[in-house]
């Protein structure tokens, strides 16, 4: 034998449901700023690596002219250049 008995109850329960976006997928993956970091970096990290070999290699090739005016090209680097000067 099976009784059921219904009430009316005074509370009440309300449901609601959000929709799951983007930002909250990137924030539950660690955070918007550092995935938006970590997109970048991977956009920038050739440009910085080749700027940085570029300026390496314009300071390791220097050469030693009498010139001392030769290499003065661009006043924004900061490069000092040595004239030869004859031993005695």
């Amino acid at each position: 034998m099976l009784e059921v008995e219904f009430r009316l109850s005074p509370e009440v329960n309300l449901n609601s449901r959000r929709v799951f976006g983007w930002f909250d997928l990137l924030g539950k993956l660690g955070g918007v700023t550092n995935v938006m970091m970590l997109l970048f970096g991977f956009m920038i990290y050739p440009i910085s690596e080749h700027s940085y070999v570029l300026k390496v290699a314009k300071k390791l090739f220097i050469a030693r002219t009498r010139d001392t005016t030769f290499f003065k090209d661009d006043p924004q680097q900061n490069i000092d250049v040595k004239a030869l000067t004859p031993k005695d």
